[in-house]
């Protein structure tokens, strides 16, 4: 990946060209399911369905897995975040409803987010106590998670009153919180809130007032993202943080903050949003040792240590595929390609979840292959989806002393192996949440 802007050679085969599309475009061939998807989803609704624990008022919660370093705390509840907490679970309850339209379904969802509409409502009503950099507003950790969570269930469940709760939720992030963000990122920061508030200012059914207050807040987000730019060694500008140089990636660095602001642009049609994006683009290409096939971490003064949607070549793929209607200059579609055929080499990993593992890889994998019209990466989606579904025991996520553990989460459990089986059985109905579309 360097920085010319010519295209490299063809490599692809006859049925492979390379993209001039639009990321939402139908593919020209037919899809197929992959064989034990569906069986595997219904196991894993099943099993957390099984492990769920009801409450006091009929309220749905799960227990985190045993946490490595504190071997003596007691089982908690599961956290309320998108990420690794009970809004992500829901997410895919909602989803799975969406397709089966099993009653049973919906109000295991509606349940277990109870206590997330709640805690919303009273931040609402005593804004103050969201104040301060405890309180994030990314669109996996923080209040841009539960309003991509309300938005996203509010159709997958027929709810239009968690319009009401994505609405409250709005209202929490603030000119305020956002000008004092210094995650910056799509996980926890003003990168993540931005593609939140985009999700819920592109619903019709949203009063016209929220949706022009979200599109300002959005714009906000934006122009602190631009502020907060910083040169690494006289190159590109990228986003820093405190504790780190600029970083490499989609859920903390250049990728992921690159493509929100491709996302504004192709909302407010601002060019310098356009611009920002280019730039990180361009930082991340300036860390890329083609010899080695990876990137530099200026954070740790050494290579890049994951290959996966959070960090590396897959993630850095995605936001390019995302990126390239609006912003697909030849370096970019470069940098796509050489990030597809490294996801695509890759053995498969001791980890099946979306965040670093098998699953995040099929999704990215499948994404691609159906947005390019590539039948190659959509047969390596399948292939490594199959592997997985074909070996015995259950599905590996982080174990802790050497044994194996269940996790209900969305990225960094079942529910995200249920939602990437969903994708593989029915991706014409379904958003790709890890781009929070």
């Amino acid at each position: 990946m360097n920085n010319s802007e010519d295209l490299r050679p063809d490599k692809t085969g006859p049925n492979e060209r390379r993209v001039e599309q639009n990321f939402s475009r139908e593919p020209r061939f037919e899809t197929n399911t992959c064989p034990g998807a569906a069986e595997a989803l219904t196991r894993t609704f099943q099993e957390l369905r099984d492990r769920s624990r009801t409450g006091r008022g009929g309220v749905v919660s799960w227990q985190a897995p045993r946490n490595k370093l504190s071997d003596a705390a007691p089982p908690a509840a599961l956290g309320p975040h998108l990420y690794d907490g009970i809004a992500g679970v829901a997410v895919f309850l909602g989803a799975y409803f969406s397709v089966t339209a099993d009653a049973e379904v919906r109000d295991l969802a509606l349940r277990s987010i109870a206590p997330l509409r709640a805690n919303v409502a009273e931040l609402a009503a005593a804004p103050e106590r969201a104040r301060g950099p405890a309180v994030a507003i990314g669109g996996l950790v923080g209040l841009g998670a539960f309003l991509y969570t309300f938005v996203r269930l509010a159709a997958w469940l027929r709810e239009p009153e968690l319009l009401e709760s994505a609405s409250l939720a709005a209202q929490v992030i603030t000119p305020d919180s956002i000008g004092a963000d210094d995650r910056l990122d799509v996980m926890s920061g003003c990168a993540g809130a931005l593609l939140a508030l985009l999700a819920f200012h592109g619903e019709a059914s949203v009063r016209e007032a929220d949706r022009a207050r979200a599109l300002d807040l959005a714009l906000l987000c934006g122009r602190n993202l631009l502020n907060r730019r910083a040169s690494y060694r006289s190159g590109p500008g990228a986003w820093a943080k405190s504790e780190c140089p600029p970083l490499s990636g989609f859920a903390h660095g250049a990728a992921g903050i690159a493509h929100a602001l491709v996302r504004l642009f192709e909302t407010t049609g601002r060019q310098e949003f356009r611009d920002a994006a280019l730039e990180g683009f361009a930082f991340e290409r300036s860390l890329y040792d083609p010899a080695a096939r990876t990137w530099f971490d200026p954070c740790f003064n050494r290579a890049v240590q994951q290959s996966a949607w959070c960090q590396g070549a897959p993630g850095m793929a995605l936001a390019r595929l995302a990126s390239l209607a609006s912003a697909g200059t030849p370096a970019v579609r470069e940098d796509l390609e050489e990030c597809l055929d490294i996801t695509l080499a890759q053995p498969e990993s001791e980890r099946d979840h979306l965040c670093c593992g098998n699953f995040g890889q099929v999704e990215i994998l499948y994404a691609a292959g159906r947005a390019l019209d590539r039948p190659r990466l959509i047969a390596g989606a399948r292939d490594l989806a199959r592997r997985v579904l074909a070996r015995a025991g259950d599905f590996r996520f982080e174990p802790v002393d050497g044994q194996p553990q269940f996790h209900p989460s969305l990225f960094l459990g079942s529910a995200g192996v249920g939602y990437a089986l969903l994708r593989l059985i029915h991706p014409d109905s379904l958003p790709c949440l890890l781009l929070l579309h």
